[in-house]
């Protein structure tokens, strides 16, 4: 630690101290959860609206990411280009495996606020992967 810097500043270090003694950052933690709760039940809830019937998904019980398996015969790259020229922005399953599988799976990250433009967006999205099956 003394290579990088002399000491370290102990303000913010008991502003943190307080803030966990506190139960400041429990309380965080419990918002956090309830928002990302949300926010995957609403992307859930746009797939089950917007994509074809056959659309399969995961149902976390944590975090902010779905797991999209798309209906037989879709591309994810081919999805993935189609989305990206409507400002789309997925993850195609290709991504994630080293031997070109998961053709037909998405990752959709829900850690963000659930707006209008976001709806519209899994609405296009919906449409692009119906045009593919």
């Amino acid at each position: 630690k003394l290579v990088v810097n002399q000491a370290t500043a102990v303000a913010p270090q008991l502003a943190l101290a307080a803030f966990l003694d506190s139960g400041g950052c429990d309380r965080h933690i419990r918002r956090a959860r309830r928002m990302y709760r949300d926010q995957m039940a609403q992307m859930i809830d746009a797939v089950e609206r917007y994509f074809p019937e056959t659309t399969r998904l995961t149902r976390p019980s944590g975090g902010h990411v779905l797991w999209v398996q798309l209906p037989d015969g879709v591309d994810a790259m081919d999805l993935y280009d189609a989305a990206d020229a409507d400002s789309i922005r997925i993850a195609p399953g290709p991504m994630f495996s080293s031997s070109d599988g998961y053709r037909n799976f998405i990752r959709l990250n829900t850690g963000f606020p659930w707006n209008e433009t976001t709806d519209h967006q899994m609405a296009t999205l919906g449409r692009l992967v119906a045009e593919r099956s």
